[in-house]
């Protein structure tokens, strides 16, 4: 059993750590995010993928629009 004052501690670090990740914008937010932190650069991977969909959906947004113009324009 976690006594009380290690438990408020606990807390108090974590309440800490947030404020200070909250209060960092840019590249330095993405790394106290998780990007990047882990040895085995699975946070790297998991970026990358990220902004693989990202620009896959837009690739298909994209194609999208192209149909709707194409079925819009002929009358």
């Amino acid at each position: 059993m976690v006594s009380l004052s290690v438990q408020k501690r606990r807390i108090a670090n974590a309440e800490r750590q947030a404020r200070r990740d909250a209060s960092k914008t840019g590249p330095s937010r993405l790394l106290s995010a998780g990007f990047g932190r882990r040895p085995d650069g699975s946070g790297a991977m998991r970026m990358a993928r990220n902004i693989a969909l990202a620009l896959l959906a837009l690739l298909v947004l994209g194609e999208l629009a192209s149909l709707l113009r194409h079925f819009w324009m002929t009358d």
